[in-house]
């Protein structure tokens, strides 16, 4: 069952101005700044795969682009990332893809400088970013509103997102496992918000997709 919940951070409505390509650094550090639009919660990973418009393996291509998200009185308040990657398998498709095409990913993290010039992550609920040069199992849903009509969102911000690194190695969500200390838990490719829950739903993704796993 999908429980409705309210919206924690509302980017609907908003305009976005000028992007501007760059290839990010993958050492800039990240940190919280808010909590993320949440409308689905997944009771289990065959809430995901149902909700999905299309779901992929992935390999994350160089190029991401900068979105800022500006408000009514032309300030910045946040931004998203449009993430190029390249189809590698097919699992659910309501568009006619092929593997080796190229779509747009929105991530829910946005590149700042600070004044003296140094890069960091702001991120939605501790969105880890999608990292250049892997691959993920992607569940993705169409988004038409300005500016994401020509990409996909993730399914539920990070419940939709899968890094393969994760899927191989073997995370507990016990709550043995919830109790050892933060630096002590393996890191996964979603945040740290809500772990336990994810962490129930990569069990039951590593066990449906473990065919593609193999290959």
């Amino acid at each position: 069952m999908k429980k409705i919940l309210c919206l924690l951070c509302v980017l609907i409505c908003f305009t976005a101005c000028h992007s501007k390509t760059s290839e990010q650094s993958q050492q800039a550090p990240y940190f919280s700044e808010g909590n993320a639009e949440l409308k689905f919660y997944a009771e289990d990973f065959q809430d995901v795969q149902e909700e999905a418009d299309l779901a992929v393996e992935v390999v994350v291509l160089k190029e991401k682009e900068d979105t800022p998200i500006v408000t009514e009185n032309g300030t910045t308040g946040y931004g998203v990332t449009k993430t190029p990657v390249k189809i590698i398998a097919i699992l659910k498709d309501n568009f006619n893809f092929a593997v080796d095409d190229e779509i747009y990913v929105w991530e829910n993290y946005f590149l700042r400088k600070t004044q003296n010039g140094k890069e960091y992550y702001s991120t939605l609920g501790g969105y880890r970013p999608m990292i250049i040069g892997e691959k993920y199992f992607l569940f993705l849903k169409e988004n038409k509103k300005e500016p994401y009509q020509d990409g996909f969102s993730i399914v539920g911000v990070y419940q939709g997102k899968f890094a393969v690194k994760d899927l191989k190695q073997e995370i507990s969500a016990s709550p043995d496992a919830a109790a050892k200390s933060e630096k002590d838990q393996p890191d996964i490719e979603f945040g740290e918000d809500d772990r336990e829950r994810y962490l129930k739903l990569l069990e039951q993704a590593r066990e449906s997709l473990k065919d593609y796993l193999n290959n």
